[in-house]
């Protein structure tokens, strides 16, 4: 297992430099423990935010503990953190400060590991860069408005299994760099979500409580369902993956969305989304101020229910679900040639056809207007109780 973390300092393909005064960790006393000077080149422990600290000792792997077992201290700051070999930290508290403060994990330090009984502290923006696989356990923590920068890299996995929280402000993420990073926990921080590259991946009872999430051309979202927050706002110009039911505000943008199972469910505002949503999963557009907008051929195979606001599937735009619902508070509107040939059609609400339309059939109370073109049934009975009407 293993954990990096960068400040806003320039990445390279090996690690940053590190600041004027770093500190080498010998464990030249033995006892394992940060505080104990004699475990330090030069006899002095780090505890300086213009200061870093540097794991290098090829070949063995580092066990330090931040907690000292006099008592007399166990939270130490730093602006940067070198890992170089495996190395676990564990115990109290590291707080990372000064300018563009950042924590490198190199690709020979397999096994590093931030336990879960450490707390990680950010009082200025952070790069966490990994280029090995990497664990974090720990509770991070911005005090402040704080932007927490974390890159893997490709073909590594960085796994943040403890919970992102703030204080005193916002902490925003950014995901970069070509491997993976998976949220595990219950997060808190409120600040914007945005994957610039590679992926994002929230994972068994991960959750977001972030609401501006971003996905850029060259990254991914994947979640296992129920991830996001009810109020996000998603724009997606890359790749996002939902393994079960997401309720969310809108969905905005050119990126492709696949729903393998379950519901994507809008709920407010405007949603134009631009690319293709396809996946065993439904739609839903559930809320009085949703405006759907779907301009993309969309492959998606479960219902479409448009319980309340207005769906309109335009330009180009198709659908391949069949099982199509309109309730009494819905709308549904079309271009024409927008609806799949096999589409059964339960009519509460309202439906406008801007063009042609050919389904299988037809049902129920809500009205119909054709404003050109004609509507087809093909198959199956059709009892139409509301007013079919247009030119």
């Amino acid at each position: 297992m293993r954990i990096l973390l960068l400040g806003t300092t320039a990445i390279y393909a090996g690690l940053t430099a590190q600041p004027l005064g770093s500190q080498t960790w010998t464990n030249g006393d033995g006892t394992a423990l940060w505080g104990d000077a004699g475990n330090w080149v030069g006899g002095d422990v780090p505890d300086d935010a213009s200061g870093g600290v540097i794991f290098d000792d090829p070949g063995v792997d580092s066990a330090v503990g931040l907690t000292d077992t006099g008592g007399t201290q166990d939270t130490f700051t730093v602006n940067s953190l070198d890992i170089q070999t495996g190395t676990q930290l564990s115990g109290g508290t590291l707080v990372l400060d000064g300018v563009d403060p950042t924590v490198n994990v190199a690709a020979t330090a397999t096994g590093s590991v931030f336990a879960s009984d450490m707390s990680l502290r950010l009082r200025a923006n952070a790069v966490f860069t990994m280029l090995v696989d990497f664990v974090s356990e720990a509770t991070i923590t911005a005090e402040g408005d704080q932007l927490l920068e974390v890159s893997a890299g490709a073909g590594t996995t960085t796994r943040l299994a403890g919970t992102l929280e703030e204080t005193g402000g916002a902490l925003g993420v950014e995901v970069s760099g070509g491997g993976t990073v998976v949220m595990e926990a219950e997060n808190t921080y409120t600040g914007a979500t945005d994957v610039t590259s590679g992926t994002l991946s929230v994972t068994g009872s991960g959750t977001l409580a972030s609401t501006d999430v971003s996905i850029e051309e060259n990254g991914t979202l994947t979640t296992d369902g129920g991830a996001l927050a009810a109020g996000t706002e998603l724009e997606n110009a890359g790749a996002v993956t939902l393994g079960g039911s997401e309720t969310i505000a809108s969905l905005n943008g050119a990126g492709t969305t696949e729903v393998t199972s379950g519901t994507l469910t809008l709920t407010s505002g405007p949603s134009t989304v631009g690319g293709e949503i396809s996946g065993a999963g439904g739609l839903m557009v559930n809320g009085a101020t949703a405006d759907v907008t779907l301009t993309a051929e969309n492959t998606y195979t479960g219902a479409t229910d448009v319980t309340s606001g207005t769906l309109s599937v335009t330009g180009s735009g198709t659908l391949a679900s069949t099982d199509v619902s309109v309730e009494e508070n819905g709308t549904l509107t079309t271009d024409g040639g927008a609806l799949n040939s096999g589409t059964e059609l339960e009519n509460a609400g309202e439906v406008t056809l801007g063009g042609s339309e050919t389904i299988a059939r037809l049902n129920g109370s809500g009205t119909t207007e054709v404003t050109s073109g004609t509507l087809t049934l093909t198959s199956g009975p059709s009892t139409v109780g509301g007013e079919i009407s247009g030119a």
